[in-house]
C-alpha cells in the first residue's frame, strides 16, 4: 500500500512544483497608496537561463502609438535566495536586464499611475492609461502595472489584490473574491492579461442579458452624479440592437467600464490623443467620460461612444490579423487593416443604430456628410500603408482619420457590395463571411484580406481596394451614393441664415466658450468675447448643442439674443441673421424621384431586408 501511494505523492509534488514554476503570480497592494504609487511584487516563473528580461509595453493593442509604459515603474529591485538583491541594468525605458537570474524568487516595484503623467509628448490616452486615487478608485490597465519575461509572454498570470475592505472590482477576467480586502483574477497569457482592464471602486454595478450574453455596466462616478443602472437602460437598447444585427452574440460575456470624471476637473495639455473617450478590448470597454445632468446629452454620448467600442466583438476579437494574434509589444508589425478594425468598426456603429431604429434616416445621412467634411481636413495617402507605419511620428496625426475616411470606406464598400448583389449580399454578410471563416483562435494573413474578401464576393472588388484603399483616390461618393438615391455635390451654392463670421473655441483657464476668428456680423461680436447665454439659456457641456442651435443652426429671420463677458463686463448682444447665399461644401442630399430599384437597395442597406 505504501509503494503504491508513493509514486501518487511523488507526482502531486511534481504537479505542485510544476504548477507554482510555470506561471507569474502578482501580488498589488491597493491599500497602502504613497503619492498615487502602488507596490507590486512578482513571483516569477521558472527561470533557465542566467540573464533574463523584465519587459514593459511599448506600444498596446488598440493604441497606435509609441508610450513606453515601463517610464511609470520606479524602484525596480530583484531578489535571490535570502532575499539577496540581484544586479539589474535598465536597458533603454521598458526593458529590465536580471543577472543570475537562475535564482530570481521576486520581483518588486513600485508603479506610478499615468493621468497624473506631465509628458506632453507621450501622454497616454486616459482609457488606456491608469489612475491611483487612494481610497476611492483605481483605473488599471493591466499593460501600466504588469510587465513580462522575455520569451515567456504566453505563461499564464495571476494577479492577487489587497484591496480597501467593501471595494469591487469590475472586470471581464475570470477571478475569485476571497474576502472583503482580498481578490484574485486570472489569465492564460500576457495578451489576455492586456486585453482586460480592472475598475475598484466601492460597486455600483448592474447587469442584464442581452440574447446569450451578460453584459454588465460598472460605474465610478465621483459626484454621484451617474449611476450604473441609468447607464445600463442606455445601453440594453443598443446591445439588442447589436444582437439583432449579427442574429447572435459573438460573445457570452461583456463588460462596461466606466469612469464619469468631475466636468469641472481640467483636463490636462497634451500632444495628439488624450481626454474623453474609449478604449476597446475583446470582452471590454473602459471609458473616461464627463459626468452629465442633463439626460438627453448622456445618453447621446453614451450610445455613440459605446456603440463604436461594442462592435469591436467583430474585428478584432472574431477578425484579426496575425499581428493582433502575435502582438509584438517593444516593436510591433503593423497591420495594414485599420481600415476594417476600427473604419469598418465606425460605420457598423452607424448602421446598427438605424436599423434599430436609434437614429434616422436623415441623422444617418448627415453622419456620412460630417465625416466626409472632417476627412477632407486630411492629405490623401494610400490608407494600408499609412496603418502598416501609425506608430511612427510622420502618421501620427492622420491616425484621428481611421475614424472619417476608415467609415466612409466602410460605407462604400457597403454600397458597392449591395449594388453588386443587386440587395442580397452587404458588408455585414461578408463580415460574418469572415468571421466564420476565421474566428477569435484562426488569424488570417495580413496580405491575404483583400483576396478573402474577392472569393466571398467578387474579383472586381480587388479593384475598389487597389484604387481607395491601397491607392489614394478619392472615394467615389457620386457613383455609389446613387445605389441607394442620394445625391452628392462637393461644393454648391445654398442659401441660408446666418449672422456672420465668428467660431468658438474654449478658453481652458476660464472654463468657459469664446468667440474666435471673428470677423464681419450683425451681433457685434468681438474676438475673445466670452459667451455666458443664448436666449437668456445658460450654456453647459451638458446642454451646449442645443442651446447653441439658434446661434449656428438659425432657419428664419428670428432675432437671438446673446449674453457675454467682454473685458470683465457682462452685456447682450441682439441681432437678426442675414439672408445669404454661400458655397456649401460637400452636400449630402436624396434625390427628389428615386427609381424603385435606388428604394429597394435603400431599404435593404437602412434595414437588411
Amino acid at each position: 500500500m505504501i509503494k503504491k501511494l508513493l509514486p501518487a505523492v511523488a507526482t502531486l509534488l511534481l504537479y505542485f512544483v510544476a504548477n507554482a514554476q510555470s506561471s507569474y503570480v502578482y501580488d498589488i497592494d491597493l491599500q497602502n497608496v504613497e503619492n498615487d504609487r502602488v507596490k507590486v511584487i512578482l513571483t516569477p516563473p521558472n527561470i533557465k537561463k542566467n540573464k533574463a528580461v523584465f519587459v514593459m509595453p511599448a506600444v498596446i493593442p488598440g493604441s497606435y502609438a509609441r508610450k513606453d509604459y515601463g517610464r511609470f515603474l520606479t524602484n525596480f529591485k530583484a531578489f535571490g535566495p535570502g532575499n539577496k538583491v540581484l544586479k539589474v541594468t535598465q536597458k533603454g525605458v521598458n526593458r529590465f536586464v536580471i543577472n543570475n537570474a537562475r535564482k530570481l524568487e521576486r520581483i518588486e516595484y513600485w508603479v506610478n499611475d499615468t493621468w497624473d503623467d506631465e509628458n506632453i509628448e507621450q501622454f497616454v490616452f486616459q482609457p488606456g492609461g491608469s489612475n491611483i486615487e487612494a481610497g476611492k478608485n483605481y483605473s488599471i490597465n493591466n499593460h501600466a502595472f504588469f510587465g513580462y519575461l522575455g520569451g515567456m509572454k504566453m505563461l499564464p498570470f495571476e494577479l492577487r489584490f489587497t484591496k480597501p475592505a467593501g471595494f469591487y472590482g469590475a472586470t471581464a477576467l475570470n477571478g475569485r473574491h476571497l474576502n472583503p480586502t482580498r481578490d484574485v483574477f486570472t489569465a492564460p497569457n500576457y495578451i489576455k492579461l492586456v486585453d482586460n482592464p480592472v475598475l475598484y471602486s466601492l460597486p455600483d454595478t448592474t447587469s442584464f442579458t442581452v440574447l446569450n450574453a451578460v453584459v454588465q455596466v460598472a460605474v465610478y462616478s465621483p459626484n454621484k452624479t451617474v449611476q450604473s443602472a441609468k447607464v445600463a437602460s442606455y445601453l440594453k437598447p443598443l446591445a439588442n440592437a447589436l444582437g439583432n444585427f449579427f442574429g447572435t452574440f459573438p460573445v457570452n460575456k461583456y463588460a462596461f467600464l466606466f469612469y464619469f470624471a468631475d466636468p469641472n476637473t481640467q483636463l490636462p495639455e497634451t500632444k495628439g490623443l488624450g481626454g474623453y473617450g474609449a478604449l476597446e478590448h475583446s470582452y471590454c470597454s473602459f471609458y473616461y467620460l464627463p459626468e452629465m445632468y442633463h439626460e438627453p446629452a448622456l445618453k447621446g454620448m453614451i450610445q455613440d461612444v459605446c456603440g463604436h467600442e461594442f462592435l469591436h466583438i467583430l474585428t478584432p476579437l472574431n477578425i484579426h490579423s496575425e499581428q493582433i494574434e502575435n502582438f509584438n509589444f517593444e516593436n510591433p508589425d503593423m497591420s495594414q487593416h485599420l481600415w476594417l478594425y476600427e473604419g469598418v468598426t465606425e460605420y457598423f456603429a452607424m448602421l446598427v443604430q438605424l436599423r434599430a431604429g436609434l437614429i434616422t434616416p436623415d441623422e444617418f445621412q448627415s453622419k456620412i456628410r460630417n465625416k466626409i467634411a472632417r476627412a477632407d481636413a486630411f492629405p490623401a495617402m494610400s490608407f494600408t500603408n499609412m496603418s502598416r507605419n501609425i506608430v511612427k511620428d510622420e502618421y501620427q496625426d492622420d491616425y484621428l482619420n481611421v475614424y472619417q475616411k476608415g467609415a466612409l470606406i466602410g460605407f462604400c464598400l457597403d454600397l458597392y457590395l449591395t449594388r453588386f448583389s443587386n440587395g442580397k449580399y452587404g458588408l455585414r454578410e461578408l463580415m460574418l463571411d469572415i468571421s466564420n471563416k476565421y474566428g477569435p483562435n484562426k488569424p488570417f494573413k495580413d496580405s491575404r484580406l483583400f483576396d478573402d474578401i474577392a472569393e466571398f464576393t467578387t474579383h472586381n472588388v480587388l479593384n475598389f481596394f487597389n484604387d481607395y484603399v491601397q491607392g489614394s483616390k478619392p472615394l467615389p461618393f457620386s457613383e455609389l451614393f446613387d445605389v441607394i438615391g442620394w445625391r452628392y455635390s462637393e461644393r454648391e451654392n445654398t442659401a441660408g441664415y446666418y449672422f456672420g463670421s465668428f467660431g468658438l473655441g474654449f478658453d481652458a483657464e476660464d472654463a468657459a466658450l469664446q468667440f474666435i476668428d471673428v470677423g464681419q456680423n450683425v451681433l457685434g461680436i468681438q474676438e475673445n468675447d466670452k459667451l455666458l447665454k443664448v436666449n437668456g439659456a445658460e450654456i453647459s457641456i451638458e446642454n451646449a448643442e442645443h442651446t447653441l442651435e439658434p446661434l449656428f443652426g438659425a432657419n428664419s429671420l428670428q432675432k437671438i439674443t446673446l449674453t457675454i463677458m467682454r473685458n470683465g463686463s457682462e452685456m447682450e448682444l441682439t441681432g437678426q441673421p442675414q439672408m445669404q447665399t454661400r458655397i456649401q461644401q460637400h452636400v449630402v442630399s436624396n434625390v427628389e424621384q428615386p427609381t424603385p430599384e435606388q428604394l429597394k437597395l435603400r431599404r435593404f442597406l437602412f434595414t437588411g431586408e
